[in-house]
């Protein structure tokens, strides 16, 4: 029986001291005081004035392309990046939305107009509907106009039934 060790295991754990060593000196302490520079705040609002740029971007992408719920979200983002690089209009905001609404009671109306040749009365009562509150939240409700719409619409029921 051989009782000599062989001398793999005391180099293994000289290796593992060794880089244990040189580990524990690269590590920086625990309680070090150095600090990290602060991001200068000129690079802060540069970066703040490129998201308030492509988020207006993506808000009239949106306002021609995509629908009303869409356009509300890009408008809320848009407004949240101005606000928070300091260049938010008042009335940049009121133009953005005005356009919006004025995208929906166009749409809502052909729609509206659609719907009743298809004679799909619950989807232009719908359209209908969205048409005179959008209206209404511009100022620009026709009383009168939505008046006739609303007749022809249940005149549109009543013929079907016929």
């Amino acid at each position: 029986m051989n009782l000599q060790r062989s001398p793999r295991p005391c180099a293994l754990i000289k290796i593992a001291l060794i880089l244990g060593a040189i580990l524990f000196l690269m590590a920086p302490t625990c309680g070090s005081t150095e600090k990290t520079a602060p991001v200068p705040a000129d690079t802060r609002q540069i970066a703040l004035e490129k998201m308030v740029q492509q988020a207006e971007r993506h808000l009239e992408h949106t306002i021609k392309k995509e629908g009303f719920f869409s356009a509300r979200v890009a408008l809320n983002v848009w407004k949240s990046t101005a606000l928070d690089a300091g260049l938010y209009s008042e009335t940049a905001y009121d133009a953005f939305r005005r356009r919006i609404y004025l995208r929906s009671i166009n749409t809502n109306r052909r729609w509206f107009e659609n719907y009743i040749t298809d004679k799909s009365f619950h989807n232009a009562a719908i359209c209908l509907e969205f048409w005179r509150l959008h209206s209404l939240e511009l100022g620009v409700l026709d009383l009168d106009e939505y008046e006739k719409l609303h007749l022809r619409l249940e005149e549109a029921k009543k013929n079907k039934k016929k």
